[in-house]
């Protein structure tokens, strides 16, 4: 295992995305029991994937709830139901197609409600700003937990994500504030790069072991404490967002 938090012991339970409904039931069970908002994407995809019945959308736009990031669950009963859907092997009337056998599935936490904020980096540019950033408070040399596949142009390589727990007020601010951000860019003082992304709020990050191009993440390195120059940032988020 890397490490000895809950959230990596997690990320770094499965060598492959599961490709069958008990296995993945086991999986979203753990995330989901572990308090993580578990978000179920479309295969090789960011996207996030709609399980529900054309009644249920019905009823949740009857009464203002939306789909996409907002079908992020931790009830296990919930996700238990969108799983058996995936992997029912027939379609179904407004359900999307099952998915195929074999077909690994993705996942995604939202960080609302789930105690963590993420910086991003997806270029070696960006991964420097973010070294300089965290240079501030010793850790330049700081792994990502993360590592990401990148894209088939080449475009963003060599880039992870950082995961950094928040102190007990900062994670109870971020899930109750109801107009946050979901990124924001940040440099430190005199960098002249390009900066890095911090997600939060009703952001989702897509995590191990999910696979987009053939390409898997992997954790790599255990989540953190968020340093003391982040928490000074999130306080000033919270700060001006409306609760």
């Amino acid at each position: 295992m890397y490490g000895s938090s809950t959230l990596s012991t997690l990320f770094g339970a499965l060598g492959s995305a599961p490709t069958d409904l008990e296995s993945a039931r086991a999986y979203g069970r753990a995330l989901a029991k572990a308090g993580l908002p578990v978000l179920l994407v479309n295969p090789d995809t960011k996207v996030p994937a709609d399980w529900r019945s054309t009644k249920e959308r019905k009823d949740d736009q009857a009464a203002d709830l939306r789909g996409g990031v907002h079908l992020a669950t931790s009830d296990t009963r919930t996700l238990d139901k969108y799983l058996r859907r995936a992997y029912a092997g027939t379609a179904k009337k407004g359900h999307p197609a099952p998915l195929a056998e074999g077909t690994p599935t993705n996942w995604a936490v939202r960080l609302r409600g789930s105690g963590y904020v993420v910086a991003d980096a997806d270029t070696p540019a960006e991964v420097e700003s973010l070294r300089l950033f965290l240079e501030q408070d010793g850790l330049e040399r700081l792994s990502p937990t993360v590592v990401t596949p990148g894209t088939l142009d080449g475009a963003h390589s060599g880039g992870g994500h950082w995961w950094f727990r928040l102190p007990e007020d900062l994670a109870e601010g971020f899930t109750t504030a109801l107009s946050l951000p979901s990124t924001t860019k940040v440099k430190a003082p005199g960098d002249d790069g390009p900066g890095f992304s911090l997600y939060m709020g009703d952001a989702y990050v897509l995590v191990p072991p999910s696979v987009r191009d053939g390409k898997s993440y992997q954790l790599v390195a255990p989540d953190v404490d968020a340093p003391p120059h982040l928490r000074l940032i999130l306080s000033n988020v919270l700060d001006a967002a409306e609760y």
